[in-house]
């Protein structure tokens, strides 16, 4: 007897074959049966209506890191159809972390519109973090990456130099440490202090350890705009260097002067991998990015934290730092394309505004207002920059072997909500969905195997991200004529529709747009044969 009957589906099996009409059987997590011919029985019977049977999605570029730590729903996740996600990007992570770095990460977890009252950083391993979160129960799974930036905050500070020979061997040993103990890779913030004051040879070092333990290199790259191209080619050069895996994290083309460029991006990545470098890319389906305000600083000025940045915002160094600031507001689009997302701190409320609506209010230049908003949020204020172009989006959105990644954070619809978070954290994968549908980029197999096979397949996640005999039974439901996201810029609390169900690890969590107390997830962990103890290490942060 099947504990899960799923009848009267078209299953798309996350392989990108061709769909085909049946019922699975599901016995406790796994999927015992796949049936095209026959009706199955079961406890409990669910009948598709004939619409789509997918893997559950597997968002590649996830920054829920503290959505672990805050609560269980996942809501604006597990509402996508999203059941894993891939954690600790764009160079952040909570650990490595140690007294001196705790209130830098929070900080970091503000501009993803946390609050961060609720979060306590009392551990330092990634060991220690996952048993932490293992112990309370969650909605969906996690993939924790290490973050360079969080790694290179451990040894060296926020300071803007190469690492000694010792240094660099310290942030090695945490490295390894943390693959030890089940990391699936490592993450680049290439352009937030203090992943940018890193170069190529620090980072081929430690790509050279990643590729010992069969790890990923996730990259948010260090310019996405003017010298974009310039940025791949430094990935390129460290997947050559290094023989690591390198993914691209969120590609896009940012500024008037890259628009129109995306065949020649692709091909620039696609001549890499032909000529047999292990490279690939993720990408969310949206015009707009979200971020800090650290971008439209200059490097130079990012030095020694948010303190010493405002010791040089408010010395001699002014002058040539705001003229810096203002070029890259203009590269980026302009004072009237960048928005305020989150402004927690600040004596007004300039949620919604944007930079040039600000400088109008006040009366003060686009690099002033930066300055005020960086000083009285300390550094948190989130931002959105509509920098993009649709007909790049949507060239990049068909490529067959670039992944979905939201570049979201779970959040809550109810708890924990402030700010005007970037729609992406409730809506990336019907969006996707929707887009290729509607715009016919891509067949309907091909589609969901971006969204689950592809992902798994790049990360080696070998136990769901397909629908087969004797795997994870993590599956979504959705009506392909209904599926829409409706989380928006100004209005982004919102769930999407056509998505029936969600069911992780067998059991149903979302049946007809509500959720059941159903959680599942826990942190998964990358199996390898080797482990060490580290109970006598040398080295721990302090």
């Amino acid at each position: 007897m099947f504990d899960l009957v799923i009848n009267n589906v078209l299953i798309i099996d996350g392989k990108a074959n061709k769909p085909f009409k049946g019922s699975i059987g599901i016995i406790k997590d796994k999927i015992a049966t796949i049936s095209k011919d026959e009706m199955l029985s079961g406890i409990k019977i669910i009948d598709g209506k004939s619409h789509v049977l997918a893997p559950g999605f597997i968002d590649m570029h996830s920054h829920s890191d503290s959505s672990f730590l805050i609560y269980k729903d996942f809501e604006s996740k597990i509402f996508q159809g999203i059941t894993t996600e891939l954690i600790g990007n764009c160079g952040i992570s909570l650990v490595p972390n140690n007294k001196t770095i705790k209130n830098d990460i929070l900080n970091y977890c503000e501009t993803l519109c946390y609050n961060t009252d609720k979060i306590n950083l009392d551990f330092s391993t990634l060991r220690e973090y996952m048993e932490k979160v293992n112990k309370n129960p969650h909605a969906i799974n996690g993939l924790p990456q290490i973050g360079h930036g969080a790694l290179r905050m451990a040894i060296m500070g926020f300071e803007n130099r190469k690492p000694s020979t010792k240094e660099l061997n310290e942030m090695k040993f945490l490295l390894e440490r943390e693959l030890k103990s089940g990391a699936w890779g490592m993450s680049l913030g290439l352009v937030y202090p203090p992943g940018s004051f890193s170069e190529k040879e620090e980072l081929v070092e430690l790509a050279k350890v990643l590729k010992k333990y069969n790890a990923i290199l996730t990259v948010h790259m260090r310019d996405e705009g003017d010298t974009l191209f310039q940025s791949v080619k430094e990935i390129i050069d460290i997947a050559k260097e290094s023989g690591v895996h390198c993914h691209i994290s969120h590609l896009k083309l940012m500024g008037r002067n890259q628009w129109g460029r995306g065949k020649e991006l692709i091909d620039l990545i696609n001549n890499a991998i032909n000529e047999g470098l292990n490279i690939s890319c993720d990408q969310y389906p949206y015009i707009a990015s979200c971020t800090s305000l650290y971008p439209l600083i200059p490097k130079d000025a990012q030095e020694g934290g948010i303190a010493a940045i405002k010791n040089r915002f408010n010395g001699t160094q002014w002058k040539s730092i705001a003229k810096s600031i203002e070029k890259n507001i203009y590269s980026r689009g302009g004072g009237d394309k960048i928005v305020i997302s989150s402004s927690k701190g600040t004596k007004e409320n300039y949620q919604g505004l944007s930079l040039m609506q600000i400088s109008n209010k006040l009366n003060i230049s686009l690099a002033e207002v930066v300055k005020l908003l960086l000083f009285q949020t300390e550094g948190a204020a989130s931002v959105i920059y509509y920098s993009m172009n649709e007909e790049d989006v949507e060239y990049i959105m068909k490529q067959e072997n670039i992944a979905v990644g939201s570049d979201g954070a779970a959040l809550s619809f109810n708890d924990f909500r402030f700010g005007t978070p970037h729609p992406r954290n409730f809506g990336t994968f019907p969006r996707f969905i929707r887009t290729c549908l509607d715009k016919n980029l891509l067949s309907l197999e091909k589609i969901i195997y971006k969204a689950t096979g592809l992902p798994a397949k790049l990360l080696g996640l070998n136990d769901r991200g397909i629908i087969e005999i004797g795997k994870i039974a993590d599956l979504v439901i959705f009506d392909t004529d209904a599926i829409e996201d409706m989380s928006t810029f100004t209005e982004p609390f919102a769930k999407p529709k056509g998505i029936d169900y969600v069911i992780v690890s067998g059991e149903v969590a979302v049946e007809n747009g509500f959720q059941n107390e159903i959680y599942n997830g826990k942190m998964i962990t990358k199996a390898r044969d080797c482990y060490d103890s580290f109970e006598s290490s040398h080295f721990m942060p302090a």
